[in-house]
């Protein structure tokens, strides 16, 4: 298959950092998201910067604590993928078996930033190898909104550098 994208929710219910809230967008589709949520709220806080997180006291919960009933979450070091061909081979295996890839990367490699050149992690959620891009999701604290942006495969490569 040359091209395969998961479906994304455009505005996700919580505002957060994006520790948190890429795991609530991909959470958002899920079938029982609501009976999640439910069984988590109670350990929903409140930083003293408004931001909210899913912990108790103030202290962020371990992830697998928290999202571990629903989302199967693995960490792999994508910096020991060394060109570009493995890389986007890498985000191609895991999308085709349904899973998101979360990548840490130079901003203004990936988008026009006014201000700053910042690390940035964006959730690729699908890839199109007929355009050679991939789609992918961004909080961005800039413009306070979920941003989705079209990447090409070398821009994500050398945002990478």
């Amino acid at each position: 298959m040359t091209n395969k994208q998961f479906s994304m929710i455009k505005n996700t219910k919580f505002v957060s950092e994006c520790w948190t809230i890429y795991k609530l967008a991909i959470l958002q589709n899920h079938a029982d998201y609501k009976k999640w949520l439910i069984n988590h709220l109670n350990n929903l806080t409140m930083t003293k910067n408004y931001w909210r997180q899913f912990g108790l006291d103030g202290e962020r919960q371990n992830f697998q604590m928290v999202y571990g009933d629903l989302l199967d979450i693995e960490e792999f070091n994508i910096y020991n993928l060394k060109n570009q061909r493995i890389l986007i081979s890498f985000i191609k295996k895991s999308i085709d078996s349904k899973y998101y890839v979360l990548i840490d990367c130079w901003s203004a490699c990936v988008y026009q930033m006014d201000k700053f050149q910042e690390i940035q992690e964006i959730l690729i959620y699908g890839y199109n190898f007929d355009e050679k891009i991939l789609s992918g999701f961004y909080y961005s604290t800039e413009k306070k909104k979920n941003c989705f942006l079209k990447i090409t495969f070398d821009k994500i490569f050398e945002s990478m550098k």
